[in-house]
């Protein structure tokens, strides 16, 4: 069972070769994926600054901007964007700097591409769970900023000697502040 609705994020795809670039989007539309597709590197990013996609997919070797800057690039725009390189002329060295420097998953064509599908089907549960517990994170934060408003040094809990001592301590810094 998927736990992402593939319609909800989008996923360009940016490869020189406007031809391998096409095939692999529309196979993941025919997947319900949504696609972008771009054939230069330079059109990728612009529209990445201004509509950011979930998932990009890129070539390594473009003439120009290679992959490797595409990603370091898509990083420094949108963090939270994942990419996943693919690449004709595989070099184990290369792929390793592509994951250091973040890179989701790295692929030789030709591409498998059910192999494909289901890393980007993973990406997106990635990306849904990092969400959620970003969501969860921000709720209890701003509950416990409420609570600490509201509850003020009383709000602390714990029996312990060390919390007990904590909260005295914090009482006389209180005092001290007030004088």
């Amino acid at each position: 069972m998927d736990v992402v609705d593939n319609a909800d994020m989008v996923v360009a795809v940016l490869d020189d070769d406007r031809r391998v670039g096409s095939m692999i989007a529309r196979f993941l539309d025919q997947h319900g994926f949504r696609t972008r597709t771009y054939d230069k590197p330079e059109n990728c990013l612009a529209n990445q600054k201004k509509n950011p996609v979930d998932i990009i997919i890129t070539d390594l070797r473009m003439p120009g901007i290679d992959g490797i800057e595409v990603l370091k690039s898509v990083k420094e725009l949108t963090p939270d964007t994942d990419v996943i390189m693919v690449t004709g002329n595989a070099d184990k060295n290369v792929a390793i700097q592509a994951l250091r420097l973040g890179a989701f998953d790295f692929f030789e064509k030709p591409v498998n591409a059910d192999e494909l599908i289901e890393t980007v089907k993973r990406t997106m549960r990635y990306q849904t769970l990092l969400r959620e517990r970003n969501r969860y994170a921000d709720q209890v934060t701003q509950l416990s900023k409420r609570e600490a408003g509201q509850w003020g040094i009383e709000g602390f809990i714990g029996g312990t000697a060390a919390v007990r001592k904590l909260v005295e301590d914090v009482r006389l810094l209180q005092k001290a502040a007030d004088i």
